[in-house]
């Protein structure tokens, strides 16, 4: 309990569930709880800070692990070692089956409880011994009246790797199933003061949901990086991804095909949603099936959608690339992406991001536009418009402007609408 992490905020409901399961299982009706999730949703934190609000409850905890798939009963033995008493076999006897050995783990777990409600954590499941989650699955099938809690912890993406028999059991309604889903913005402003940013501003704290889907780990690791300016500037550009984050995505980019990496590059230009023909027409290179299917295995980009929509998988990797451009390729593939553009809007907004210095014909167009959409009480586009005249207009009074574009409403038409992120099922991570 010492590793419950200071920094933990919300889970109020996802806390109760879990509450509501321990006072089932102590009341001698065992209970089963899958909790599931993306990587860094916080899943691990959650349970240490269940568990560390139940002190009188005797908590064992194993841990799969990819390179201890292999090794039978690695994770009964982890629990084994975890008890004030431990099993002799079968960590003790690899010649086992899960049969057999399931059969004396229900023995175990029976005695163990006689002590008290037990909680029973095996953290990454989908990563432990197909023997040891077999054996489990055996025991807790046939548990009667044994005050015990037995918690599965997944991420989203692995639990097909599951043994057929253990991911049935999992399934099944008899399984309580917690699905830990992205922190709102009241919780990532919590957060944000946590991690010393006072008066975190909630339109920062709604860009922080949208650019993360409220992830704790991806928000927390921008949180530390991003300079503290970031949070309170007028303007909401587009984030970029956590370092760690961005090197797992480059990393994939890096070792793709040229054709590939120039069609990644044109679609992040024009936006988490982008066309296709468009995205192809700005690469200029050609044929994009074998490209599209490389970005796809890869996880930088989904197979385009019914009406030959891209998108990319989730923000992070989107701003990933985005912000891996090099400024003089960005600026050039947004002046290409503004002769595509389908409303004024758009084109304006892909040529203010085009632009690495001063136009003041530019910047007389967007005022005058920012006019008209206010005249019209389109307020949104009105600020978008203004926000990218002050960019690029020139004087002295004009702010000290970087070196490369920096987006306002985002890298394209299909970022600006990013408000309901979409699902970080899938993270590199």
């Amino acid at each position: 309990m010492a590793l419950v992490d200071a920094g933990f905020v919300g889970r109020g409901a996802e806390l109760g569930l879990l509450d509501a399961a321990f006072a089932e299982a102590a009341s001698g009706r065992p209970t089963v709880v899958l909790v599931r999730g993306p990587a860094g949703i916080g899943k691990t934190a959650l349970m240490r800070r269940f568990l560390a609000s139940h002190p009188r409850a005797q908590a064992l905890w194993a841990i799969g692990d990819e390179a201890e798939s292999l090794l039978s009963f690695g994770v009964i033995d982890q629990l084994s070692r975890a008890a004030a008493t431990g099993l002799p076999s079968p960590a003790g006897s690899r010649g086992a089956d899960h049969l057999v050995a399931g059969a004396e783990l229900l023995e175990w777990l029976a005695a163990q409880s006689a002590r008290g409600p037990l909680a029973v954590v095996v953290d990454d499941a989908p990563w432990g011994d197909s023997p040891s989650l077999r054996a489990l699955a055996f025991a807790l099938r046939r548990l009667v009246n044994e005050p015990v809690l037995a918690v599965f912890i997944a991420r989203d993406e692995d639990l097909g790797t599951l043994p057929a028999g253990v991911g049935r059991f999992l399934s099944g309604e008899s399984v309580v199933s917690l699905s830990v889903v992205g922190l709102g913005e009241a919780d990532l402003r919590v957060l944000a003061e946590a991690t010393g940013h006072p008066g975190f501003p909630l339109g920062a704290a709604r860009r922080l949901r949208a650019h993360t889907g409220g992830n704790p780990l991806h928000a927390r690791a921008l949180l530390t990086e991003l300079d503290p300016g970031v949070w309170s500037a007028t303007g909401s550009g587009p984030l970029p991804a956590p370092a760690s984050f961005a090197a797992l995505a480059l990393g994939r980019l890096a070792h793709c095909s040229p054709p590939t990496r120039a069609l990644v590059a044109a679609a992040a230009v024009l936006g988490m949603r982008s066309s296709l023909a468009d995205a192809v027409a700005l690469a200029a290179s050609g044929d994009p099936s074998a490209a599209l299917d490389e970005a796809a295995t890869v996880g930088l980009l989904e197979a385009p959608l019914p009406g030959g929509e891209l998108h990319f998988p989730h923000p992070l990797v989107h701003a990933a690339i985005y912000h891996d451009l090099a400024p003089g390729r960005r600026a050039a593939l947004h002046a290409a992406a503004a002769g595509r553009a389908r409303s004024t809007a758009e084109a304006l907004r892909h040529r203010a991001l085009a632009c690495l210095g001063d136009d003041p014909v530019l910047a007389a167009e967007l005022a005058g536009f920012a006019a008209e959409q206010a005249g019209r009480g389109s307020w949104e586009a009105a600020a978008d418009a203004y926000l990218n005249a002050a960019r690029v207009a020139p004087g002295p009074e004009a702010p000290e402007r970087p070196v490369t574009p920096r987006p306002l409403w985002g890298c394209g038409g299909g970022s600006r609408h990013a408000g309901t992120a979409p699902s970080a099922t899938m993270c590199l991570a």
